[in-house]
């Protein structure tokens, strides 16, 4: 049984750390359904290797991956104070 595209969830990314990550079309061969996806892992030394286990688990027979572009070092920290603007202080100046 071919599943729903809508069932593949967009967004997978760690929950925090620094790490490389992929945006990638999920086109459903012979038809117009597709879907946009984002694949990111602390795990993964190289964008391939994200990659490789999107074709794993994500393209199903009757359905085409094509990667939209790659990034890295994006870092995710949720439980950390925000850092202040380009190293200065939030605080406004003395007029």
């Amino acid at each position: 049984m071919v599943r729903q595209l809508e069932s593949v969830p967009t967004v997978e990314i760690d929950p925090d750390g620094t790490f490389k990550y992929i945006l990638v079309l999920v086109l459903r061969v012979g038809g117009a359904e597709h879907q946009d996806i984002i694949r990111g892992t602390a795990a993964a030394e190289f964008h391939n290797h994200i990659f490789e286990k999107v074709t794993g688990r994500d393209c199903e027979p009757g359905t085409h991956i094509v990667v939209l572009g790659i990034s890295g070092g994006c870092s995710v920290a949720p439980l950390k104070p925000p850092a202040g603007q380009w190293g200065q202080d939030l605080e406004p100046s003395a007029p």
